[in-house]
């Protein structure tokens, strides 16, 4: 007896482009809106450790965040201006394309 794999019909139901990082430079456009909520809350955050929670889910930076500066840091307010900043700055500047 011979068995003879049968490959099932795929219909493509969608298509995911993700073109933040490829095509707009979100990435510097969030650093850099870190870096400036941290000044203006007198918080010491460096490029390396922004770097180090980049891609992460909400849950897993805030985690970093804890780590880092205690249980009682306000994540989610901070994150909040962070996310003002990057709203703002689209709002007057436009999103950020990426050479090339």
């Amino acid at each position: 007896m011979r068995m003879v794999r049968l490959q099932s019909c795929n219909i493509i139901k969608g298509i995911l482009f993700d073109m933040d990082g490829v095509l707009l430079d979100t990435e510097r456009l969030s650093t850099k809106a870190w870096l400036e909520v941290a000044n203006k809350w007198g918080i010491d955050l460096s490029e390396t450790f922004i770097n180090s929670f980049k891609g992460m889910t909400v849950d897993g930076s805030k985690h970093i965040f804890l780590k880092r500066f205690g249980c009682d840091f306000p994540y989610h307010f901070f994150r909040a201006e962070r996310n003002k900043y990057v709203q703002q700055f689209i709002k007057e500047e436009g999103v950020p394309v990426k050479k090339g």
